[in-house]
């Protein structure tokens, strides 16, 4: 049920995303309407990120997702403790950096390149450490972190800003213990004030 309802969600945004209009000249960013949801980050190691938005009251909550390229061995990858699960950079449409007033968002960048699983876990509950691993389907987006946007930057967003996105997670070492910081090609979204999203494309 949970599975379905998920999947109704990305439907509906779907049709929110595909509706927005054209915003290049608006704000000279080179943008891509989705056609499919949800959007698509770039692939690293077979691991292909993907996201999930919604607009609710003036927040926007994100979803990070991974779905499998192939088929990988049951513990492979191990998400990050921190809840935002990536490393974040709001900006608004004329390039101000918007400053993150969340200890997650911040301490992210001092996550250990190497470390161990044991490591990893000492900060998860028990009954929950099941969880830590990211069990993958090939093809099929898997549950990853989620995070609400205002909690992090505490602003109304009332107004388009931009958004950019580099997903962290732990691939597991061949021996087994060991666990090492992969950090994906950032994404950019536009989000739009009226609830709908488009991904700005590198126009270098």
């Amino acid at each position: 049920m949970k599975f379905l309802a998920k999947r109704i969600l990305w439907i509906a945004l779907f049709y929110r995303v595909a509706n927005s209009k054209a915003v290049a000249a608006e704000h000279n960013l080179l943008t891509e309407k989705a056609v499919e949801w949800p959007l698509r980050g770039n692939a690293t190691n077979g691991l292909l990120p993907c996201f999930a938005f919604q607009k609710l009251n003036n927040d926007w909550t994100v979803e990070i997702d991974y779905a499998a390229q192939k088929d990988f061995a049951h513990h492979s990858w191990l998400k990050i403790t921190n809840r935002v699960g990536a490393r974040l950079q709001l900006l608004s449409t004329n390039g101000f950096a918007v400053k993150s007033v969340n200890a997650d968002a911040l301490t992210v960048t001092n996550l250990p390149r190497l470390t161990s699983i044991k490591d990893v876990m000492q900060s998860v509950p028990h009954r929950q450490q099941g969880y830590q691993w990211l069990h993958t389907e090939v093809g099929n987006p898997m549950f990853a972190a989620s995070f609400r946007l205002k909690n992090i930057y505490n602003v109304s967003f009332t107004n388009d800003y931009v958004l950019k996105i580099a997903p962290l997670i732990y691939r597991v070492q061949t021996n087994g213990d060991q666990v090492y910081l992969t950090e994906f090609p950032p994404s950019t979204f536009l989000l739009r004030f009226n609830g709908s999203v488009e991904k700005v494309l590198d126009s270098r």
